[in-house]
C-alpha cells in the first residue's frame, strides 16, 4: 500500500517538473533573443540618442552575463532572466513608449522581442503573485 502512495505523490512532481522544464526552456529562448537583439543596437549605437534606453540595454547585458553560459537551466538562472528582462522591457519602452516601434528599421524584431520578454515576466508574476502587486511593465 505504501508504494501506491508513493507513486500518486510521485505523479505531481513530475507534472511540476515538466511545467518548470518548459517555463525555462521558454525563458531561455527569449533571454537570448532579447540579448541578440539589444546587444546588435548597442554594437551599432542604434541606442545612443537614447541614453535611458542605452542603460537599460546595458543592465540586460550585466543580468545576461550572470546567467550561466547564456542558459537558463535552472531556478536562479530563472529569477536573472526575469531581472534581464524586465530592464530589456524598459529599454524598449524607453525606445518606444507604446512598443509599436513605428518608423523603426527592426520594428518587427523590436515588437517580437518586447512580446518575449513580457511573456517571461507574466509568467514570473503568475507564479508569483502578491496581493497589491502591480502588473509587470
Amino acid at each position: 500500500m505504501a508504494v501506491k502512495k508513493k507513486q500518486a505523490a510521485a505523479a505531481p512532481n513530475k507534472a511540476d517538473n515538466a511545467q518548470q522544464a518548459k517555463r525555462l526552456a521558454r525563458a531561455d529562448v527569449a533571454v537570448n533573443a532579447v540579448w541578440q537583439l539589444l546587444e546588435s543596437l548597442l554594437a551599432d549605437d542604434g541606442l545612443a540618442a537614447q541614453p535611458l534606453a542605452e542603460k537599460y540595454a546595458q543592465m540586460s547585458g550585466v543580468y545576461f552575463r550572470k546567467i550561466r553560459n547564456g542558459r537558463v537551466l535552472s531556478v536562479t538562472d530563472y529569477a536573472i532572466a526575469v531581472d534581464m528582462c524586465t530592464a530589456a522591457r524598459r529599454a524598449l519602452r524607453a525606445i518606444d513608449d507604446s512598443l509599436l516601434f513605428e518608423g523603426h528599421p527592426q520594428a518587427d524584431t523590436l515588437r517580437d522581442v518586447a512580446a518575449q520578454a513580457h511573456q517571461v515576466l507574466m509568467e514570473h508574476y503568475q507564479l508569483s503573485t502578491k496581493p497589491g502587486r502591480p502588473l509587470p511593465p
